[in-house]
């Protein structure tokens, strides 16, 4: 395991961390800047923001599924998907079926498909901008560095839980 500093930390002193190749910091800035423009440009060219446009590409391409699936399968907050899921039921952009017990299963109306396609067409050339500057080569590299990555993730949060587990013990 990589550490930050071989010198043992002060309360003056902060540990060095070189931004420009911390993936963790590189991932974030890539990430939050290209969902912060898409979810304005959505917004004012589709009337939805990221947050809808999730839900409705996930419904899209995986078919029918539960907030809590769609929650699980993106990493995000169950309540915002909720929150998300009702402003855009409230735009007749999905469906909701009938409740089996707390399940409720989700789809995308005819007015959810149609908005799909068009959204669907401008995150697709905003990609093909993104990666202009990259061979074939390099676009499956990166592809495949992030499906490891990906894969990864348990890891990384079993790693968290342990850390937490030993902070406990410790006090």
């Amino acid at each position: 395991m990589r550490l930050a500093s071989k010198r043992a930390p002060t309360r003056t002193e902060p540990l060095p961390l070189d931004l420009d190749n911390y993936m963790m910091a590189l991932l974030t800035w890539v990430t939050q800047k290209l969902s912060t423009n898409a979810s304005g440009l959505y917004r004012k060219l589709y009337g939805v923001g990221i947050s809808e446009w999730r839900i409705i590409s996930y419904l899209a391409v995986r078919g029918p599924g539960t907030g809590a699936e769609i929650s699980e399968f993106q990493g995000l907050d169950k309540a915002a998907i909720s929150r998300t899921i009702a402003i855009l039921r409230g735009k007749s952009v999905i469906l909701a079926g009938e409740p089996d017990g707390r399940r409720i299963v989700l789809s995308l109306s005819e007015k959810g498909v149609v908005l799909y396609n068009k959204i669907v067409s401008t995150a697709l050339a905003r990609e093909d901008v993104l990666l202009a500057d990259f061979t074939d080569e390099e676009r499956k590299l990166a592809i495949q560095l992030l499906h490891r990555m990906h894969k990864n993730i348990p890891r990384v949060v079993e790693f968290g839980n342990d850390l937490v587990k030993q902070a406990r013990r410790r006090k």
